[in-house]
């Protein structure tokens, strides 16, 4: 009986072996392949956990090339053989003709090389022992009324004296004057600019230079020459002819 019982331990103790040896041969098994194969990510992640979409900065982060980081794509710039663009050429406007002011009185006179500015005022004639006499007037410049006004076609014909105690020298420095230089004439709404053409001596006895003429021009007119004491008188005349410039 003790026989019995003694055999059914063993054979409980051998049927408890194979299982313990068969669980660990199952055991190293499964560990092998734990080493061969990858656990899957996904895995290792919680079931209710959304995945996450990989972004280029975490690429870059995981592969080590955060420095080679794609740079911004940029425009195209067309290159000198691209199609021209279609351009129109410029219109050239034409240059307006100055419209000149309207002829007017004189009232001053200016010229600037010569340091001259004086009011001019209007002048006439008069007969004296039978002969015309062109009237003077002391300290200022005579325009004569009879001649064309300042900006008007015609010969504007102004006089001043060149030495005097009793009318003064506006015109002094008039033999000075050189072709070229400017005379301003204004009135009382314009400024008319006029350019020396001419400067000549002529005797007291030419009046043609007062003639009108078919141009706009001024003529200025001053004693010269030599001083004659017993005829209380100049020689001659200083004669400047200026042209009206557009």
């Amino acid at each position: 009986m003790s026989g019995m019982r003694l055999f059914g331990n063993f054979l409980l103790l051998v049927g408890a072996t194979s299982l313990l040896v068969a669980a660990l041969a199952f055991a190293v098994d499964r560990h092998g392949q734990d080493r061969i194969l990858p656990r899957p990510v996904a895995l290792e992640k919680d079931a209710g956990s959304p995945a996450t979409t990989p972004t280029p900065q975490r690429d870059a982060l995981v592969s080590g090339a955060l420095e080679a980081t794609a740079e911004p794509s940029r425009t195209a710039v067309p290159s000198e053989t691209s199609t021209p663009v279609a351009t129109r050429e410029p219109t050239t406007t034409p240059t307006p003709t100055p419209t000149l002011a309207n002829p007017g009185v004189p009232i001053r006179m200016a010229i600037p090389s010569l340091g001259v500015d004086s009011q001019v005022k209007e002048a006439g004639t008069y007969w004296e022992q039978g002969q015309l006499v062109w009237e003077t007037l002391p300290f200022v410049v005579a325009h004569y009324r009879a001649t064309a006004k300042a900006g008007e076609v015609g010969n504007a014909v102004f006089s001043g004296h060149v030495t005097s105690h009793n009318a003064g020298n506006v015109f002094q420095d008039l033999y000075q004057i050189e072709l070229g230089d400017r005379v301003r004439v204004f009135t009382d709404a314009a400024e008319f600019v006029y350019e020396v053409s001419e400067v000549r001596l002529v005797l007291p006895t030419e009046t043609s230079v007062m003639e009108p003429t078919s141009d706009e021009r001024i003529t200025l007119i001053t004693c010269a020459g030599e001083w004659n004491p017993s005829k209380r008188e100049y020689s001659h005349r200083l004669i400047v002819t200026a042209k009206l410039k557009r």
